[in-house]
């Protein structure tokens, strides 16, 4: 078929292709790499605003949690230790859950409240963002618990995210974990 005073309208030609592919390849390459921040600001206001599928407030209740301090990659600032005050190294420290269908809470008091959601088969995920502003520093603690019951006990891991800015230091942006067991009072 032809257009015009002797033009042709052909297909993609390999040399086409090829310059159309060069032309994709750093967006395409962009796309397939990044990955969404389990801690950004908007996955955990995500994870907050979400409810699973379960029944009832069976989970809700006082338990005993106990936190292992896992891996840190934070750096001491001004003396502060920010992995001794990241990690949650407890034995024994009372959590409160509560359950509404599939809309949870865990609020580790003072430390930290998470929202979130939890599954009929008990998995769950909660988060938080809390404010770490203080004399001499500003910034945010982003938080969360991906984590499951087994009867009257659940587990998890809790991963905490420090963005903040300190007088006289370079921004710190780090991360901690923690393993968590609780128990049913």
């Amino acid at each position: 078929m032809s257009q015009g005073a002797g033009t042709t309208l052909a297909g993609p030609t390999p040399r086409r292709l090829s310059a159309l592919a060069l032309a994709l390849a750093p967006w395409l390459a962009g796309a397939c790499a990044e990955e969404e921040d389990p801690l950004s600001a908007e996955v955990l206001q995500q994870i907050g605003r979400s409810q699973g599928d379960a029944v009832g407030s069976d989970r809700a209740g006082v338990y005993l949690l106990a936190g292992d301090a896992g891996p840190c990659d934070c750096p001491e600032v001004g003396g502060l230790d920010l992995c001794g005050a990241l990690a949650f190294d407890a034995p024994a420290w009372p959590a409160q859950v509560y359950q509404h269908e599939g809309l949870m809470v865990l609020d580790i008091a003072p430390v930290l409240t998470l929202y979130g959601r939890l599954d009929a088969d008990g998995a769950f995920v909660v988060a938080a963002i809390r404010s770490a502003d203080s004399l001499g520093s500003q910034g945010e603690i982003l938080g969360r618990v991906d984590g499951a019951f087994d009867g009257d006990t659940f587990s998890g891991e809790l991963r905490l995210r420090l963005q903040a800015e300190y007088v006289g230091q370079d921004p710190v942006d780090c991360g901690a974990s923690s393993s968590l067991s609780a128990q049913r009072l």
